[in-house]
């Protein structure tokens, strides 16, 4: 009967280290389940990631933005030359010191464009860069343009131009101002007066 009984003992004593050991098996897995998904969950940022890299190279470039002096500069042009330039590079300068104007644009007219075709004194038409801006000096613009070289001034009411033709080698430059609008532009590199002339007319001047 005592040998019975041992067996009986030992044998629950097995059975209960073997329930034991099966119960911290399941704890075991259930803490590990949480770190599995940590570890994954990066996986899907990063697809995403790159998804949105890829996603620009088949976009349309946005249009150059200009700051709103600029804008005011591009506004005051003449349809024809403004249509021109606004679709090209546009540069801004910030005044210095006693410059009369809150931005200098520098603008591009492109090669062989047909405000500049055949009026250019370089043998192969390139890109020219008209100069313009709002002038908030005006005043003392007409007094350096009736005192300095009054023979290059055309006076047309609120339209005023000036043309210099004497430049060594040749060429011409020419500089437009509105009384109304303050709009100063110049543009060099003209094969003569004449061809400063034509470009007032194509440019809508």
């Amino acid at each position: 009967m005592l040998a019975g009984a041992a067996v009986v003992v030992v044998g629950a004593l097995v059975a209960g280290v073997v329930a034991i050991s099966s119960g911290d098996d399941a704890e075991a897995d259930t803490v590990a389940a949480p770190s599995s998904v940590v570890q994954e969950a990066p996986s899907a940022p990063t697809s995403a990631k790159s998804t949105a890299k890829t996603a620009p190279t088949t976009s349309k470039a946005a249009p150059q933005s200009v700051s709103a002096d600029a804008k005011a500069v591009l506004e005051a042009l003449p349809a024809p030359l403004r249509d021109v330039v606004a679709v090209n590079n546009i540069t801004e300068k910030a005044p210095i010191g006693n410059d009369p104007y809150a931005v200098r644009v520098v603008f591009t007219v492109p090669a062989k464009n047909s405000l500049t075709v055949g009026l250019l004194r370089t043998a192969v038409d390139i890109d020219r860069y008209p100069i313009a801006w709002i002038d908030t000096n005006p005043d003392k613009l007409l007094r350096q343009w009736s005192s300095q070289h009054p023979e290059w001034l055309t006076d047309k009411g609120e339209k005023k131009f000036r043309i210099d033709d004497t430049i060594p080698g040749g060429g011409a430059t020419i500089e437009t101002f509105n009384t109304t609008t303050k709009l100063y532009m110049s543009m060099s590199g003209f094969k003569d007066k004449d061809s400063a002339l034509k470009f007032l007319e194509r440019a809508g001047f």
